[in-house]
């Protein structure tokens, strides 16, 4: 499954150094009430998802879902992995797909969940990242040429300043001391950062952000990508 984010894009980069061919990159768009709750969740514009596969020489189907409030949400927990099965199954019969690669890190509600619908549909789930440092994950991403912006925060002390920061050195830092006095998992993992990746080494060409939107309000925010572009390098 695909966001935009860098843990599911750097995961396409390992997976096809190891000879796996990717037959079906869905992405959902959910709209979900931005509530202080356990875990605050907002993807990025579908536009810049878009833009970031073909970026990377793929084709994208988005399916497009509603999403719910969060104080609904264990309560319609059945409904939401039926929608998840029902995707899946979907790229089943169109593309003939064996398994499931994740970018879950260490979080157990995302793997478990991807792991039960494969478990029901006979396919194999794969979770490459599982378990690594996170930092070394930023570490990864920093030297191995990917451009990574913060494009949502959920959590204090992060603040409007985040939105639209690149991963470099410095924000890994930053994000290493934050970890140490607030407890925000430096890749997000707690559903603290969203990001979106502008470059990477399998991408055809790099994502130029024209233009774009802060949305922050109560400790929580996103930037909305307006318009973007795929460019040469």
């Amino acid at each position: 499954m695909r966001d935009a984010g860098a843990k599911e894009v750097i995961v396409l980069h390992v997976n096809d150094t190891r000879g796996i061919d990717f037959a079906a990159l869905p992405a959902s768009k959910d709209y979900m009430e931005i509530e202080r709750a356990l875990e605050e969740i907002i993807t990025e514009e579908i536009g810049a998802i878009e833009d970031e596969l073909k970026g990377a020489g793929f084709k994208v189907k988005v399916r497009v879902e509603k999403g719910i409030p969060f104080r609904e949400i264990l309560r319609v927990e059945e409904e939401e992995i039926a929608d998840l099965r029902a995707a899946i199954a979907e790229a089943v019969v169109a593309h003939g797909i064996e398994g499931i690669v994740t970018g879950a890190v260490g979080s157990v509600y995302q793997a478990t969940r991807v792991q039960r619908v494969c478990s029901d549909l006979g396919l194999w789930c794969f979770n490459p990242l599982w378990q690594l440092d996170q930092l070394a994950l930023l570490d990864q991403l920093i030297e191995g040429g990917y451009r990574v912006m913060v494009t949502g925060v959920f959590a204090p002390p992060l603040d409007e300043t985040w939105l639209g920061r690149v991963i470099d050195r410095d924000t890994r830092d930053a994000l290493a001391a934050l970890w140490e006095s607030h407890g925000i998992h430096p890749a997000g993992e707690g559903g603290e950062i969203e990001t979106t990746v502008l470059d990477a080494p399998l991408f055809g060409g790099r994502i130029e952000v024209r233009s774009s939107t802060p949305d922050y309000r109560r400790d929580s925010g996103v930037l909305h990508i307006d318009e973007a572009e795929v460019v040469d390098r």
